[in-house]
């Protein structure tokens, strides 16, 4: 890509199917329009009964939108990445904008996990997310699904297929179906909540 990305291209790129992806850090933008992805349905979302049992524990807080910044710092921080310096700067501005939303994981005062992902319309994008204590990427994602669910969201975008997030209900689609779900999408109302006041196991009774 020759110029600068701005946040109004990455809208546009989502509102297409299409999602940026760089080779490592240093390296230029390209987008990728995969023949598969996996989606959520929030209907379809499965909750493994061990993480059930983890939530209720309630030894981690979770909030929203409150360290976005350090979300993606924290999605970033591995050996090799996609989020470039350039990619930080336009995810910020999207969450400055009211598009990019983070889940944040806290054991204590420690962030120790979280996810960053773009709503647009119907569809949330799960752009990334990372963990420093196990689970800690899985509980996040759990109450990523509750407001999703409360939002009245038609899905979940994850993009790449991985066993990992199959386990939770992750369905694999061809680009043609995924391009239909994301028509429906564009004229499905939906309002992220970033205020959950209930249990996230409300959702998944």
């Amino acid at each position: 890509m020759g110029q600068k990305i701005t946040p109004e291209d990455m809208l546009r790129m989502y509102a297409i199917g299409m999602y940026p992806m760089a080779d490592s850090r240093e390296s230029k933008l390209y987008y990728e329009d995969p023949a598969q992805r996996m989606i959520i349905f929030p209907s379809g979302f499965h909750l493994p009964q061990r993480l059930r049992r983890k939530l209720r524990q309630n030894k981690f807080k979770v909030t929203c939108d409150i360290a976005f910044a350090a979300v993606v710092a924290g999605c970033a921080d591995r050996k090799e990445t996609w989020i470039t310096k350039e990619l930080n700067e336009v995810y910020i501005e999207l969450f400055r904008k009211g598009y990019a939303h983070s889940l944040e994981v806290w054991q204590d005062t420690q962030l120790v996990g979280g996810l960053f992902g773009t709503a647009f319309k119907g569809m949330f994008v799960c752009d990334s997310l990372f963990y420093r204590v196990t689970d800690a990427s899985k509980i996040a994602l759990v109450h990523l699904m509750a407001r999703l669910v409360k939002g009245r969201y038609r899905f979940l975008d994850l993009q790449i297929p991985t066993d990992h997030l199959a386990q939770f209900g992750g369905t694999v689609i061809t680009k043609q179906e995924f391009k239909q779900l994301l028509q429906e999408a564009r004229t499905h109302p939906a309002i992220f909540p970033v205020l959950l006041t209930e249990s996230p196991l409300r959702f998944f009774l």
